[in-house]
Formats: structure tokens, C-alpha cells, sequence
């Protein structure tokens, strides 16, 4: 059980590396574009701003890393880590909503048949969806 939630921390802090490489454009996403805004748009860091929020991004993501490390070596303060890294990953996901939202589409593939196939896109709506399955 311990190496299954060592795993899951390790992957969910991959999952937080999308917050730091965006912004510093390292790589570019079509699911996540690039934004110097949080908040829905409402509060704009600029392009140096954005660059030190993403590091929040960076920090977290190894910080789980780190407590998966600390959880498998049985380390006394791997919970409270834990605990303090779950907190700062949801504040920086509702600050960064719905950018850091998983969205799940479905498309029916056979009207006819009545046979639905569903489609699991990291960050796609409906619309882009279906526009890259015609």
C-alpha cells in the first residue's frame, strides 16, 4: 500500500510540472495555453510575475516527489508534508481554475447502433474534442 501511494504522489507531482513548464514556455500545450492571469483572468502577473508563480508550481511538484521519498524510507514527517503540500495543491489549482481542471467528454461514434465511446482529454472541451475527431 505504501508503494501504491508513493506512486500516486510521484505522479501527481508530474502533473503539477504543467504549471511551470507553460509558463516558462518550454513546451507548449494545446489543452493549457500560455496566460500571465490567474483567478479567471482577474488578477494579471505579467510575464516575470507568472514566471515566480510557476516556480509555486515547481517547488510543489517536488515537494511530493520528496514526501513519496519520505513516505517509502518511513520518515516521521512524510504525513504533515503531505498534509501542507495537499493544501498548497488545491489552493494553487483554485487559483489557477479551470486551467487546472481534468475535463471528461463523451462522443457518440454510431447514433444508429446507440454505441458511445468516451473520450478522456487532460484540459480539452467538448468543442475541441469533436473537432479533432472529424
Amino acid at each position: 500500500m505504501r508503494v501504491a501511494l508513493a506512486l500516486l504522489m510521484i505522479v501527481h507531482g508530474i502533473a503539477h510540472l504543467v504549471g511551470f513548464v507553460v509558463p516558462w514556455r518550454l513546451i507548449e500545450l494545446p489543452a493549457q495555453p500560455y496566460r500571465t492571469t490567474i483567478l479567471r483572468g482577474a488578477v494579471d502577473f505579467g510575464e516575470a510575475g507568472i514566471r515566480l508563480y510557476a516556480g509555486a508550481w515547481l517547488i510543489l511538484a517536488v515537494s511530493f516527489a520528496a514526501l513519496a521519498a519520505g513516505l517509502l524510507l518511513r520518515a516521521q514527517w512524510w504525513y504533515r508534508g503531505s498534509l501542507l503540500a495537499g493544501g498548497v495543491s488545491a489552493l494553487l489549482c483554485v487559483l489557477s481554475w479551470p486551467d487546472t481542471r481534468f475535463r471528461r467528454t463523451r462522443k457518440c461514434v454510431d447514433r444508429r447502433r446507440h454505441s458511445r465511446s468516451c473520450t478522456v482529454r487532460a484540459g480539452w472541451n467538448r468543442s475541441q474534442v469533436m473537432s479533432r475527431a472529424t
